[in-house]
This record gives structure tokens, C-alpha cells and sequence, in this order.
């Protein structure tokens, strides 16, 4: 009789035994196009897990972990130049115990965008609706968005006379939208044309791209000719 129950309880502990599972947060992950930017994920195990890596031009840490969630971060070695996004290897994840496997991507983003859109938002009068518009931007930033494209913000939240110019992107290593701030101008008339050219320059100085767009915000008031 005690044989028989023991009997019925490793059995049932045989089938409520947890299969042996390893997985990753994304398939890929993607690099900002500088040297030194870095990506994470997130490893979820049943179990102790190794990996391994193919390709290079990225380093990553850590290399093992053990049960439950584990960060790994990847950090690239170098820029990436060219005008187009490149694969700089496979990640390769297993359970030590049960052969469970799992990959991930690493890629690296171009430094010349695929277009970069600038969100121009001059005056003060509409502070309280930029805001809002910023605030749209960052909801909609995510791993795939705006993936190779920018998105700069500039804007006056201080004062008349001041402006601000941001990036709205994606950091891959804290999984979240971030708001960058690039340049600060402290002379900034917005309907001066020699500070507009300023600011679009430092637009394609701090993210050059095959192709720009802009939008403005501001109250209607008809378009200026583009010969005047």
C-alpha cells in the first residue's frame, strides 16, 4: 500500500515537472549606428543557460545565467558608416540541461537615416499642445519605430528668445522611448530665416539622411511663397 502511494506521488510530480523552455524578449536586436551604443533583451529560463556568438563587431554580457529572467546587453565595437542597416552576427542561447535553444539578431542601424523628420514647433502660445504632440511622439517610438528614420524635435519651452533641439528615439538598452536633447539655442527668433537655416542645418549635422521631412505647428496662416 505505502508502495503504491509513493508510486502515485512521484507520478504526479513527474507530470507537473515544468518542460524545459528558454526565450528571448525580441528576435533582434538592433544597435544605434555609433561605436559604444548598446542594445538589451531579455533571457527567460527553466534552467542554467550558456550562449554563443557568431559574427562579431559587438561584444555582450553576460555569457551564462541561470533560472528565471536575465538581461544581456550587446555593445557595439564600431560605428557602422554605411547607408544601410547591417547584420553583425547570431546569438545563439541553450539550456545546459534538455538542449532547449533560442537566437537572436544583432544588427546595427546606418549612420546616414533612411529620412529624418523634424517636428518644428516655434512660438509659445501652443506650448501646452506641443507638449501634447511630443508626448504622441513618444508613445509611437518603439523597437520597430521609427527604426532606421529619425525623429528631432526642436521647440521654444523656456522663452521667446531660446529653443531646444531634441531627439525622439528608441534606446535599446533601457527598452523605453527616450527624449535626447542635442543643442540648446539661447538667440533663437523663430521667423528670423538665418536662424531657421541654422537650425536645419544642425538638422542634417546631427542626422544625416537620404531623405527630410518637416512639420510645422503653428496657428493657419497661409503658406509664404517658396520663391519669396
Amino acid at each position: 500500500m505505502c508502495l503504491l502511494l509513493a508510486l502515485a506521488v512521484f507520478t504526479g510530480c513527474e507530470k507537473e515537472r515544468e518542460p524545459a523552455e528558454i526565450t528571448s524578449s525580441q528576435e533582434e536586436a538592433v544597435l544605434r549606428s555609433t561605436a559604444g551604443s548598446a542594445a538589451a533583451f531579455t533571457v527567460t529560463a527553466t534552467g542554467p543557460w550558456t550562449l554563443t556568438t557568431t559574427g562579431g563587431g559587438f561584444g555582450i554580457s553576460p555569457t551564462a545565467g541561470g533560472r528565471g529572467e536575465t538581461t544581456v546587453t550587446v555593445t557595439a565595437s564600431d560605428g557602422n558608416p554605411s547607408r544601410s542597416r547591417v547584420k553583425l552576427g547570431t546569438v545563439a542561447l541553450t539550456l545546459n540541461a534538455g538542449g532547449a535553444q533560442c537566437s537572436v539578431t544583432v544588427s546595427q542601424s546606418p549612420a546616414t537615416a533612411t529620412q529624418t523628420m523634424l517636428l518644428y514647433m516655434p512660438g509659445r502660445d501652443l506650448l501646452k499642445f506641443y507638449k501634447q504632440n511630443i508626448d504622441g511622439v513618444l508613445k509611437a517610438v518603439d523597437a520597430n519605430v521609427p527604426g532606421d528614420g529619425r525623429v528631432l524635435v526642436c521647440y521654444q519651452p523656456n522663452a521667446h528668445s531660446q529653443a531646444e533641439m531634441y531627439e525622439a528615439y528608441f534606446n535599446a538598452e533601457k527598452q523605453a522611448a527616450a527624449f535626447a536633447l542635442l543643442k540648446t539655442y539661447d538667440d533663437f527668433a523663430a521667423a528670423d530665416p538665418a536662424c531657421v537655416q541654422r537650425m536645419l542645418a544642425d538638422v542634417e549635422a546631427f542626422a544625416p539622411a537620404q531623405h527630410y521631412g518637416i512639420i510645422v505647428g503653428c496657428h493657419g496662416k497661409a503658406w509664404v511663397p517658396a520663391n519669396q
